[in-house]
């Protein structure tokens, strides 16, 4: 589902909605319901249309880091093999996959400590695939 907050929104105003028209007893527990109704058939739109905004955006394009850092990362061990992860997870939600979460916690624990030629090779192999290569 493209909208889930929206449709879930759409939901309860629908619920909402038949509580209004089904209420016999009270006019005015009619009247909050059917308010309760309209606004959450709002928020509904809004979400949809801030959604649609979101992604009619081109996506900006990747400002390329300084090379002397990324250097600074390789021989830094661990930590920077992290950085050098997270900076691969937002090269490529930034132009390939924008909704692509970030690397999990037990991924990043597994590559920190890889051996130097067999992160080198997943680094090279995310670049590629980042740059469209083969």
């Amino acid at each position: 589902m493209r909208y889930p907050e929206a449709a879930a929104l759409a939901a309860g105003a629908l619920v909402l909605g038949a509580i209004a028209a089904l209420e016999r007893r009270s006019a005015d527990a009619a009247g909050v319901f059917a308010a309760g109704s309209v606004a959450l058939a709002g928020f509904a739109l809004v979400a949809i249309l801030r959604g649609e905004v979101r992604a009619s955006r081109a996506p900006a394009p990747p400002t390329p880091p300084e090379t002397s850092g990324v250097r600074a990362w390789l021989q830094s061990g661990p930590i920077g093999r992290e950085e050098i992860v997270l900076l691969l997870d937002r090269l490529e939600r930034e132009s390939l996959h924008p909704d692509l979460p970030s690397s999990t916690v037990r991924e990043l624990d597994r590559l920190r400590y890889l051996p130097a030629p067999e992160f080198r090779k997943y680094v090279a192999r995310r670049l590629d695939d980042i740059e469209g290569g083969p």
